[in-house]
């Protein structure tokens, strides 16, 4: 097996244990020591892979977000690959809880911010193709609906927002929709010279 390889399959190793022990315990809780343990290597060779147990943390998720975009990549719209995100929040949801009640929200909504952003930036740039908007409008206009899509996801998740996934991308649909007509009626549609 190459080292490369071995490098992979120890840091996957460890992101499982982390993984299941987040699913009984808060993070402050868990010790290199002890996912060393779990993974009958010892604790230099967790620390030849990783600073500390966040850097793994970030690791983890970070993974996850990769697997979650690959996902995406057969997704057409928005609301799919945002369900996706919902889905995957709800599978792993004591994990993501116990991990937003130790670290804070700040991490949590960088990791969710660069996912959704992935998956609305090429659907909100189509759907103002044919808008005559300033220039970095449509960056704009992405970052407002992420910020705002992340917080429902975060109020989701914390019991604070009671409405099922498929709601709250129903009710997102039909804003996003209103600000795009907004828009049009604001800046006009450029003109058409195809024909």
């Amino acid at each position: 097996m190459k080292q490369q390889e071995l490098s992979y399959n120890t840091k996957t190793a460890l992101a499982a244990a982390l993984r299941e022990r987040l699913r009984r315990e808060p993070l402050g809780k868990i010790s290199v020591k002890e996912l060393s343990e779990d993974c009958e290597i010892n604790r230099q060779t967790f620390y030849y892979h990783f600073a500390d147990i966040y850097e793994l943390l970030f690791w983890m998720f970070s993974e996850d977000m990769k697997s979650l975009t690959e996902q995406q990549t057969n997704v057409l719209i928005w609301q799919d690959g945002f369900l996706l995100v919902f889905k995957y929040l709800n599978r792993n949801k004591d994990v993501v809880l116990n991990v937003y009640r130790s670290v804070g929200h700040e991490m949590f909504r960088d990791l969710i911010y660069d996912n959704v952003y992935m998956i609305l930036r090429d659907t909100i740039e189509h759907d103002f193709r044919n808008i005559a908007l300033p220039d970095g409008s449509v960056d704009f206009y992405t970052s407002y609906c992420i910020i705002a899509l992340t917080g429902l996801v975060e109020n989701w998740l914390t019991g604070r927002l009671r409405y099922t996934p498929e709601e709250i991308i129903r009710m997102t649909e039909s804003i996003i929709t209103a600000q795009i007509e907004g828009a049009k009626a604001i800046w006009g549609v450029k003109p058409d010279w195809s024909e």
